[in-house]
């Protein structure tokens, strides 16, 4: 969503608004073979080491509230999820997004040092293109420094072009081949960084995946050109789109470079098309994942949300497309506190904390902060806002302490 010197970029536009639309399951591939439940279960769990961070001291201005002192340093949260109506024990892994550049590894490591516990994931968006300076920077410092952080790489991989305006039929050339030098290039790349890390090191579980690929999200809305409601794309050329760029992609890896293919909508539709007529099949999702935020009063087509009300209902809906062998994240989240009576961080505070609450009742495994103020104040650490200030190398920093309490409470 935003990069250093406008590069390495996503260039997304915040969305419009989600409104509620009937749902009708979809086709779907059937493919529950024994190869594709041995890697869901390969993939369905994380694990990192996490680096160290900058110390940092507290300049009081209010009160934390009801935080826990201690903390190990074990990646996810243990939380308790109802999953087809029974209660079952869920370790919901923590996730950031603090920009796509090579700084972004500082940022989260800053607000780890606020927090303690470490972050299993960091996320990034990357554009759909062969620019020296993109591929360069990915691979170079992007990936290397979230590995050497001990984080595990969501990239949100956008079918937009840097080089050149994104064409309205992105689908259909990307399956006709036109981008194919460039998905060789980019799985070669990856291969090799991804052994240049080391990232199977014995401290390590092995079953954490080299990186999530989160390719082509929220598809269901209309302000992507991916996004059938808005380019020339059907559903179908989407779904096929998804399942040729793995195949191409994994063709070029060497064997043992896992990435674990995650599927995100949008929370809501936006347009004539239904996330269910998305899916790109059993067959090719390791993963799946729900963004939905709360806007609060900061646009003018929205409101303030619940959390319950922004996970709840699509986190069902998705494990209903899914199944429930497919692990399911949140894979953006925040909140603004423009109220209609104005800011109010007091508001987001609770917001926060009622939001740990719903994600432990969806049964969700990962939730991934989004930390950059971008239209509005979603940041929980270093926004405009906050309802405490810290300070740390010479400078001071706003901050929702409820974002860290909600983590500390569940490391208990």
């Amino acid at each position: 969503m935003d990069a250093k010197g406008g590069r390495m970029r996503a260039g997304r536009d915040d969305p419009a608004e989600r409104r509620v639309r009937p749902t009708s399951r979809a086709d779907r591939s059937t493919d529950t073979s024994d190869s594709v439940r041995s890697r869901r279960r390969v993939l369905k769990s994380i694990a990192g080491i996490g680096a160290g961070g900058l110390g940092l001291g507290v300049a009081t201005r209010r009160p934390e509230s009801h935080g826990a002192e201690n903390s190990t340093h074990e990646h996810g949260l243990d939380g308790v999820g109802e999953v087809g109506g029974s209660r079952s024990r869920e370790r919901i892994h923590v996730g950031i997004h603090e920009g796509s550049d090579a700084g972004a590894v500082g940022r989260a490591d800053r607000i780890e040092s606020w927090i303690g516990p470490r972050f299993d994931v960091q996320n990034v968006f990357i554009p759909w293109d062969d620019g020296r300076y993109e591929l360069d920077e990915l691979f170079g410092r992007v990936l290397p420094g979230i590995w050497a952080a001990g984080r595990t790489p969501m990239l949100t991989w956008e079918p937009y072009l840097t080089s050149s305006p994104t064409p309205e039929d992105v689908l259909e050339r990307i399956t006709a081949g036109e981008y194919d030098a460039f998905l060789t290039e980019w799985a070669e790349r990856m291969s090799a960084a991804i052994a240049r890390a080391n990232v199977r090191h014995p401290r390590v579980r092995t079953e954490r995946p080299a990186a999530y690929v989160r390719l082509a999200h929220e598809a269901n809305g209309n302000w992507y050109p991916w996004a059938p409601a808005s380019g020339k794309g059907t559903p179908e050329e989407y779904a096929s789109m998804w399942r040729y760029v793995r195949s191409r992609v994994e063709r070029e890896l060497e064997a043992g470079s896992l990435l674990a293919w995650t599927w995100a909508v949008n929370g809501v539709d936006v347009g004539p098309y239904t996330m269910e007529e998305l899916y790109p099949g059993d067959a090719v999702v390791d993963r799946a994942g729900v963004d939905n935020y709360n806007w609060g009063t900061s646009q003018p087509w929205s409101r303030w949300r619940s959390p319950e009300e922004l996970f709840a209902g699509p986190v069902a809906r998705v494990r209903e497309i899914v199944g429930n062998d497919v692990p399911i994240g949140v894979t953006e989240f925040a909140s603004s506190s423009l109220t209609e009576e104005g800011y109010d961080v007091e508001r987001k505070a609770a917001w926060i904390r009622e939001a740990f609450g719903a994600l432990d009742r969806a049964g969700i495994d990962m939730a991934v902060w989004f930390n950059r103020d971008r239209k509005t104040d979603w940041a929980v650490f270093d926004g405009e806002r906050g309802t405490d200030r810290i300070t740390g190398d010479r400078r001071r920093y706003e901050v929702y302490p409820a974002y860290k309490d909600g983590i500390l409470a569940r490391r208990r």
